[in-house]
């Protein structure tokens, strides 16, 4: 009687651990709220098995009791539960995921200390100018590279040899005086040009009442004036401004 019972605790014993060790196949489907539900993939932590949903959220995939199976994907919160002993018997589930919303901690989009409002950032704003050689630190930046005129004349007056015919025949010819006439006019108008530059075509038609088509003209007329180039020089604006107010009353009374 007693190897009977033996027997039979055997046998029960047998047929248990085959119970657990026998595969399942799970016919599974993932409900969402999300119409994204192909490509979920499903996988068997302990077998190493793995499938994924097809376009309706459908899968397949064997299990034994015990085994921890792992759904992911990258629009769903991570699901994982064990096919453990409630599940016995169940061969057909439907799954629930919860969608995965990726939360960022909030940023101040106020790079700068800027406050959005153009003319008060403005103001706050150290804007630099464009580069340059000298702010590059290149070398010979500072070097001033004489204009083409100015080139002809220093070729014209300069020559070697114990009696320099260059310079003497370019000043028979009136070549240097002709030259120098150039390079004189050519000063002249980039003095103007730093005057029209600086100041807007508005400074000359309201405030000093000078006509577009006069601007270089009356700029003309205060050259002739030997305080011109000194007021300009001195750097001072409101001193400049004076000096072209005056002069734009003479101007304009011609």
């Amino acid at each position: 009687m007693r190897r009977l019972f033996l027997l039979l605790c055997f046998l029960s014993a047998s047929l248990f651990a085959q119970a657990q060790n026998r595969l399942v196949q799970i016919n599974g489907k993932i409900k969402a709220d999300s119409e994204d539900i192909e490509s979920v993939t499903v996988q068997n932590l302990r077998s190493g098995t793995a499938t994924i949903t097809d376009s309706n959220g459908r899968f397949q995939i064997q299990v034994r009791l015990g085994d921890t199976l792992v759904l992911s994907a990258v629009q769903f919160k991570t699901k994982q539960f064990v096919y453990d002993q409630s599940f016995r018997g169940v061969t057909s589930m439907e799954i629930p995921m919860d969608s995965f919303v990726n939360e960022l901690k909030g940023v101040t989009l106020q790079p700068f200390g800027l406050s959005g409002r153009i003319t008060t950032d403005l103001d706050s704003l150290a804007i630099e100018g464009p580069p340059t050689a000298a702010s590059l630190g290149l070398p010979n930046a500072n070097i001033y590279i004489p204009t083409k005129n100015e080139r002809m004349l220093y070729e014209a007056t300069s020559g070697g040899g114990l009696i320099p015919l260059n310079p003497l025949l370019n000043a028979l010819t009136g070549r240097t005086k002709e030259l120098k006439n150039q390079v004189r006019l050519e000063r002249k108008n980039q003095t103007l040009d730093l005057v029209i530059k600086r100041y807007e075509q508005l400074l000359f038609e309201d405030q000093l009442g000078i006509k577009k088509d006069d601007v270089r003209r009356f700029l003309y007329f205060c050259e002739a004036d030997s305080l011109f180039v000194s007021t300009l020089e001195k750097g001072d604006e409101i001193l400049f401004y004076e000096f072209l107010k005056s002069k734009a009353l003479q101007f304009n009374s011609l």
